[in-house]
């Protein structure tokens, strides 16, 4: 199992789409609440999702149009969620 630590910043691109859902509809914003606890569950298990630059991988937030960038630390077993990326932004523009 690897441990998961987000960075402030996924922290709080992740709140500010939780935020914009629950402005739509609470049901929506506790879907993508699911949907991130899910992805955390699966990085925990098998964190080896594609690499997207460089050394950082990334993984769609299925049904909604972010991706959860990511470092791995396999030697102490650490992902490293690094931001939450909205993908209609420039891919110039990536976070990381």
């Amino acid at each position: 199992m690897y441990k998961i630590f987000v960075s402030l910043n996924a922290q709080e691109d992740i709140e500010t789409a939780e935020f914009y859902y629950s402005k739509i509809s609470q049901k929506v914003s506790d879907q993508f609440i699911d949907t991130i606890s899910e992805i955390r569950f699966l990085l925990e298990t098998n964190p080896f999702f594609s690499i997207r630059y460089k050394n950082y991988h990334a993984i769609s937030v299925s049904k909604f149009p972010y991706l959860l960038f990511f470092e791995i630390d396999e030697e102490n077993k650490i992902v490293y969620i690094l931001s939450c990326f909205h993908t209609s932004k420039n891919p110039k523009k990536y976070p990381i």
